[in-house]
Formats: C-alpha cells, structure tokens, sequence
C-alpha cells in the first residue's frame, strides 16, 4: 500500500475543538549502489546518510551499505535528497542532491585515497 508523509496540520481558528486539517504526499522510494572507483567492486558496510527537507518536514535516514554495496530507503517526501558517505579509506565524494522521484538505482563511485 502507499505510505504518505504528513506535510503540516492546521487546527481551524485556532480553536482546539473545531477539526483538524491534514495535508498528507506521496512518498518515494530511492536505491543506492556503491562501488570502488578503481576495482569497480561493491563497497560494502559504510554509512550512508539520506536528508531531505520540505517547509513543513525534515528527514533523515541513517543506513550501511550492504554486502552488495546497496541501500535503500522508502517513504521520501517529494524533493531533493542529500546524500552523506561515510567510507574510511575514500575520498568525500561531492554530491549535488537528487531530485524525487528518481526511477533508477543510484551509482556512487568512491576514489581510494592515496
């Protein structure tokens, strides 16, 4: 079934015993994959961080790769989401942020240090 984020709740004239408005979006899911920009192997158990952020919502998915190198996360609000790698060993990749909704897996390359 479709999850929905629930985007701001108004209360009518300000008056506690009249009903509540809720506003509820769609959500969207998003898959990553990480790999070794030299081996072209998976990266796998490193720390990828998801944040988003609409007006009325703030979002943040704390995740580690997998054996694979992959992760995924469901339920973001429509908008742009930052991505933080976490990888000992690897430079900071510089991401710009990744419009929603995004139909296709995502590839992160990581450049060893030296």
């Amino acid at each position: 079934s479709d999850f929905y984020n629930l985007e701001h709740v108004t209360m009518r004239h300000g008056h506690p015993d009249r009903p509540l408005h809720f506003v509820a979006t769609p959500s969207f899911p998003l898959r990553v994959r990480v790999i070794d920009a030299t081996t072209r192997q998976p990266v796998p158990d490193i720390g990828v961080n998801a944040y988003s952020q609409t007006p009325y919502t703030s979002v943040y998915h704390p995740m580690r790769t997998d054996s694979d190198g992959r992760v995924a996360v469901k339920n973001l609000p429509l908008s742009a989401v930052g991505l933080h790698i976490f990888a000992r060993g690897y430079e900071e990749p510089g991401l710009d942020p990744i419009p929603l909704p995004h139909d296709e897996e995502i590839l992160i390359e990581l450049t060893p240090k030296t």
